[in-house]
């Protein structure tokens, strides 16, 4: 089933509001006024099911063009709030085979006619889907509706304990933070199983040495009146108070006399252990005074065994471990405490710091900036410890709710721990741009439905990318539609889902991979906005069509300038046509029909002339013949009326 189109209501239109067409298997209509509402569709004679991907599960890919102030971003965020149930009114058609259904969102409307044929005859669903919004814009607009995995959302959670945290025991500096935030992810993901595509058509971004840093969470406590606790559970408070002060003591008693450079770095091992130590703490007593849901509710194992534990000497180390293997609680998770996972990134650190051996040349631990240097096996290790850490967190608050849904508290302001970043390469924008785009798609479903589920998962998503190829050169923007379709096709099959893909652009090496069914024009100077499929300003020629004269003598590229995903679909057709022209005849007919509906939509003319030609080969079908010169006839008339104009 695939979105085909909607209709947004607005009485500022003519027709009481707007349809949008998807590139569907018809183009819909809808107008209402007068008592009545007429629904009608036309058949898009280019339609291909499974165009884009074969195995189904990109579903569609359209485009939204237009000028600016046209409204391409407003539009989205109309359709955003219409597929969330958001109180806009509207009316969405979706198709699956010949069948037609359809949805009505918060819309009162009058009686409903279907003109012309409908066979077989609509019918109502309440099907619901999940809709993803990404924008590289820092544009300080309002959250849009369902997932938002924006630049402006990202800043907002990146710098959301801005006043709360510390890095590397320092105030935070704004730039860095957001500077290893998107670092973080791009790593997470580029060692993730869904990048492979990704690397395999840019390369890999990686450095040889990574910078680590780790975030210190602030706390009520200070050395005149120690640790002050309030929604933490009673029973440890005590033991909590005492481990406070313990780990302090212990780094206020380090042998400080050294008498050299050796001496120097062992103490600064002994003291960065410490820092971690507390780092880990000051995370959970966070993490536990958020909210006070289980003050009365957690207790450690055996009461008389934890007063013997304290009266003994035990360092701050082992009475952290002692507290996380010895409690429970007694509502909801018997243990919801990230302890293992806690324990785990401790000793890894641990283990990692003892072994450094000191080097004048090549220190792996600075401990001015109370950073931590890794190469790439043990970040990797690193940051899958510190990920299983951050999305353990979510266990403390999670419960099942009556519906039997988890429900969850946002604790979006602990998620910072270990934070790397190159050490010394720096990526350029257009790098960025693209790690940007797939590694926010990565980290959402990572920490929200792949690693640990605290929201639902759909099983049909619509992604809407807004300008997501801005930054990129032209010689990226070729295969930016093949690539997102092939990153979405292995990824949304793996979580089991479905997804339709909307991107606006301004760009026309971007556009030339969409059919132009499948093209939303907006037109700021046109009274409806959208036009129409038969609109004289309509734009007639996208997929396959030559972009050299736009943009060929700019970038100096020498390769024609289509999309890698038309290039791939034109080699498709020259490959069956050469597999099938000795055949005489015997060939599937069904894989004719659609070679000779891919040709037909080829905007580039000598190219589509010269397949048609070779299709002949195949077969001659005079009728084909006769639409393809009656394109050509078209294409040759618009230009003469441009020319006049």
């Amino acid at each position: 089933m695939r979105l085909a189109a909607i209709f947004i209501e607005n009485h500022d239109y003519e027709f009481g509001g707007y349809t949008i067409n998807f590139g569907g298997n018809y183009h819909y209509e809808l107008k209402f006024g007068d008592g009545s509402t007429r629904i009608s569709r036309t058949k898009n004679e280019n339609f291909l099911n499974n165009f884009f991907d074969n195995t189904g599960t990109v579903t569609n890919v359209s485009a939204i063009v237009g000028n600016n102030g046209s409204g391409k971003t407003t539009t989205i965020y109309e359709i955003l709030k219409a597929l969330n149930e958001d109180f806009q009114p509207s009316f969405a058609f979706w198709e699956d085979g010949q069948k037609c259904y359809f949805n009505n969102f918060n819309f009162n409307i009058p009686g409903i006619l279907f003109e012309g044929k409908w066979d077989p005859k609509p019918e109502q669903t309440n099907k619901h889907v999940g809709t993803i919004y990404y924008s590289p814009y820092l544009d300080h607009k309002a959250s849009a509706i369902g997932i938002d995995i924006s630049a402006d959302r990202y800043l907002r959670e990146d710098l959301v304990n801005l006043n709360s945290t510390f890095d590397g025991n320092n105030k935070v500096v704004i730039s860095e933070r957001l500077k290893r935030a998107d670092y973080k992810r791009f790593i997470n993901f580029q060692k993730s199983e869904f990048s492979n595509k990704i690397k395999e058509n840019y390369g890999l971004f990686n450095d040889k040495m990574y910078r680590v840093i780790f975030t210190r969470h602030e706390i009520n406590a200070n050395r005149d009146d120690g640790l002050r606790l309030e929604n933490t559970p009673l029973d440890f408070q005590f033991y909590l108070k005492i481990l406070y002060v313990k780990i302090q003591e212990e780094y206020d008693n380090f042998d400080r006399n050294w008498s050299n450079d050796l001496e120097l770095f062992e103490l600064n091992k002994k003291q960065f252990k410490n820092i971690l130590l507390m780092d880990v703490f000051c995370l959970l007593i966070k993490l536990m005074e958020k909210h006070n849901t289980f003050l009365e509710n957690g207790f450690f194992v055996d009461k008389v065994d934890v007063i013997s534990f304290v009266s003994e000497k035990f360092t701050a180390e082992e009475m952290l471990k002692y507290w996380l293997n010895n409690y429970y609680y007694t509502k909801g998770n018997r243990n919801p405490l990230p302890d293992k996972e806690v324990i785990k990134i401790l000793d890894f650190l641990y283990q990692y710091i003892d072994g450094l051996k000191f080097s004048k040349s090549d220190n792996y631990l600075n401990w001015s900036s109370k950073s931590l240097f890794f190469k790439e096996k043990e970040l990797n290790e690193l940051l899958d410890l510190n990920e299983d850490l951050l999305v353990a967190l979510n266990r403390y608050y999670l419960q099942k709710g009556s519906d039997d849904r988890y429900e969850f508290q946002s604790i979006s302001d602990l998620q910072h721990f270990a934070s790397p970043e190159f050490a010394e390469r720096r990526l350029s924008s257009g790098e960025t741009a693209l790690l940007n785009l797939y590694s926010r798609i990565y980290d959402y479903f990572s920490r929200h439905i792949i690693n640990y589920q605290v929201v639902k998962k759909e099983d049909y998503y619509v992604l809407f990318l807004d300008e997501a190829d801005l930054g990129y050169h032209p010689s990226w923007k070729r295969s930016f539609v093949n690539s997102i379709i092939e990153f979405s096709r292995d990824f949304f099959s793996r979580l089991g889902s479905k997804v339709q893909i909307v991107f606006t652009t301004h760009d026309a090496i971007s556009l030339s991979d969409i059919p132009n069914t499948n093209v939303i024009y907006l037109h700021s100077s046109n009274s409806r906005r959208i036009l129409g499929k038969n609109s004289d300003l309509r734009p007639k020629t996208t997929f396959a069509a030559n972009v050299n004269d736009l943009l060929g003598h700019s970038f100096f590229l020498e390769e024609l300038l289509i999309g890698d995903f038309a290039r791939l679909k034109i080699e498709e057709v020259i490959d069956w046509i050469i597999s099938n022209r000795d055949k005489k005849g015997d060939f599937n007919t069904n894989e004719f029909e659609s070679i000779k509906k891919t040709i037909a939509i080829i905007e580039e003319p000598v190219l589509r002339n010269k397949l048609a030609d070779m299709l002949s080969d195949v077969k001659r079908d005079n009728q084909f013949i006769q639409d393809m010169i009656s394109k050509q006839s078209d294409y040759l008339r618009d230009i003469l009326k441009r020319k006049r104009n």
